[in-house]
């Protein structure tokens, strides 16, 4: 059974990230703390976690960190996110990615790739939410 946790917890982004640098680890409690965030779980099992951070007004980047056993659940991550998108207030939001795991998860929400910063991917979604119907030029 796949079950959506809201807020991801520390625990459930441990599960995901696995060990890591202690600024990454800032990084991740950070953005738990200024945004909000979900876990998606299967059979107890952390498969991802994704969330969205505040840039601006209109802008806000979307995390998701996909967890070792996210392959058999790509599908659930992506619709979890594609919903959560759909009710954000942000008319325009964009997500930086690192692994091909991530592309295909940004590709499957509705992402498309627009360039590169800083090694990482840059990939955006316009018409993610309902807020990106509603804004005015």
């Amino acid at each position: 059974m796949t079950e959506l946790h809201s807020p991801a917890s520390y625990f459930d982004m441990a599960q995901c990230v696995g060990s890591c640098r202690q600024i990454d680890w800032k990084l991740i409690k950070h953005q738990l703390a200024i945004g909000s965030s979900f876990s998606l779980k299967q059979n107890d099992a952390v498969i991802a976690c994704a969330g969205i951070v505040p840039v601006s007004l209109d802008l806000a980047e979307v995390w998701f960190m996909p967890g070792p056993k996210a392959a058999s659940g790509l599908v659930a991550v992506a619709r979890a996110t594609r919903l959560t998108l759909s009710r954000s207030p942000y008319a325009e939001h964009y997500a930086l990615v690192r692994s091909s795991a991530g592309a295909r998860l940004a590709r499957l929400i509705g992402f498309e790739r627009a360039g590169k910063r800083d090694g990482m991917e840059v990939w955006i979604c316009r018409g993610c939410s309902e807020a990106a119907a509603t804004r005015k030029p």
